[in-house]
Formats: C-alpha cells, structure tokens, sequence
C-alpha cells in the first residue's frame, strides 16, 4: 500500500467512527442490545418479576466470544434471601455481570454492587421493578432504562433456526 491508500484508510476508519459514535455506538458493555436484553428478562422472569416470595435473586455472567457474540452464563439458584452466591472461577472472557433485586430492595445498586464491579473491573447491571441500572468499574452508576423496559419487546422469529430474538 502506498501513502495515499494509507491516508485514505485512516480517513474512512475515522469517518465511520464519527458516524457511529453520532448514533449512539458507545462500543462499550453498558449498550443495552438485544441479544442482552432476551436474558435480561429470562433472569427477571425467574425472580417472579422481584416478587419472588422467598426473596431469592438470579444472576448471570455475560460473556463475550471472539466473534463478537454475546452469551449468559446463568449462576445456579442458591436460594439465599436477596442475594446470589457464585463459587468458582471467573468464566472466561466475561465482560460483565448481571442480576434482580427484589421490590422490597432499592432500585439502584447496593453499595456491595458498587465494591463487587470495583473488585471484578467490569460492569455490573441491576434488574429492579424501577427498570435496569449499571455500576461502573470507576463506581459511577447510570440508570439505563425504565420500569417499562420489558413492554416494548417483541418477538422477532428467524423460522429457518427456530430462534426467537426480543428486540425494541
């Protein structure tokens, strides 16, 4: 490649950086896609929606391969009152954490929430009856969507696969 395809390159890369920044593309863990928000509402749903008796909560890893594909890795059930227990390793190539709170909790982050996503060095989201909440490795939270964040889902079939997606 010559100079002037090298300068015409770097000038296309920024171009669609700046286009793509313009519409929101942060290219960071805390975009609420898609893929994320079908397991959102999974572990949302097994909580009872925060009114599960017992209090109990559910929590999932999210992990992103080298393709570029999101994927949970839900934790088992431990069946404590608000709060879940991982035992393990770290999966790899986790980017990013995620669980509910019960009603009776706080919508926001708990202070332990704050320390957890301090201590993992990755963001940590909080599913409430108040909407979906992150905490920043730095600690600075973000409310990322409303108590209406599930009712303007819908169903997307890919009939070939049999795959269904939930997409705003």
């Amino acid at each position: 490649m010559n100079k002037k395809q090298n300068f015409i390159n770097v000038v296309l890369i920024y171009v669609l950086l700046t286009m793509l920044t313009r519409i929101g593309y942060t290219g960071t863990t805390e975009t609420l896609i898609c893929e994320k928000l079908t397991s959102f509402y999974g572990l949302w749903k097994d909580a009872a929606f925060g009114y599960d008796p017992n209090r109990t909560e559910r929590a999932a890893w999210i992990i992103l391969d080298s393709a570029g594909f999101y994927s949970f890795k839900r934790w088992p059930c431990s069946a404590e009152r608000n709060k879940e227990i991982w035992k393990g390793q770290i999966p790899d190539h986790a980017i990013a954490l995620v669980h509910t709170h019960t009603v009776i909790v706080d919508e926001k982050p708990s202070r332990q929430d704050v320390q957890v996503a301090q201590k993992l060095k990755m963001i940590l989201y909080v599913i409430s009856i108040k909407g979906i909440w992150s905490v920043a490795p730095n600690g600075q939270m973000k409310k990322q969507s409303g108590p209406h964040w599930n009712e303007n889902l819908f169903a997307v079939s890919n009939e070939r696969n049999r795959i269904w997606t939930f997409c705003f």
